[in-house]
């Protein structure tokens, strides 16, 4: 009876022994498959992470991109603007320039119209003058001939009545 019973504990033992190496090697496995099942996961999680890098590697070479467009466009329109407003000024220069070189011909053309408008005003005047002298000298020579003419008319007379007395 012993014997049996050793038998039986030592089968019993046995199939407790298999059933524990059974249940070790599913735990086993189990295990081993949600490792796999995780390795996979995170290798998604991986290459998802990756190509969300990428697209924002992407994107932000793409931004950068942009704002280097933006920043040479935004320079080129500063520099016309700078070239616009240099023109204008250039302009505006001449502008003045004409106009001070316009402000100092009228200036200069009235001082020569005042200054001719004056010798004409004494050249007129001496005209007057001498006119006024010329007549003067005619009055005086009309004086004198008047009086050279009675001089003479006045020794014909004398000599007449020299010559027939009475």
């Amino acid at each position: 009876q012993r014997r049996i019973a050793e038998e039986e504990a030592a089968a019993a033992a046995a199939q407790a022994e298999a059933e524990a190496q059974a249940a070790l090697a599913q735990v086993k496995s189990e295990a081993a498959q949600a490792e796999a099942g995780l390795a996979a996961e995170a290798e998604a999680e991986a290459a998802a992470s990756r190509g969300a890098a990428e697209k924002l590697s992407k994107a932000a070479a793409k931004g950068s991109d942009a704002k280097s467009k933006a920043l040479e466009s935004a320079r080129k329109e500063e520099k016309k603007a700078a070239d616009k407003a240099a023109k204008l000024r250039a302009e505006l220069l001449a502008g003045e320039e004409a106009l001070a070189a316009a402000t100092a011909d009228t200036a200069t053309a009235e001082v020569e119209a005042r200054v001719a408008a004056d010798e004409a005003t004494a050249q007129a005047a001496a005209l007057q003058a001498r006119d006024a002298k010329l007549q003067t000298a005619a009055a005086l020579a009309a004086d004198k001939a008047a009086a050279a003419a009675a001089a003479e008319a006045e020794a014909t007379e004398k000599r007449l009545f020299f010559f027939f007395p009475g």
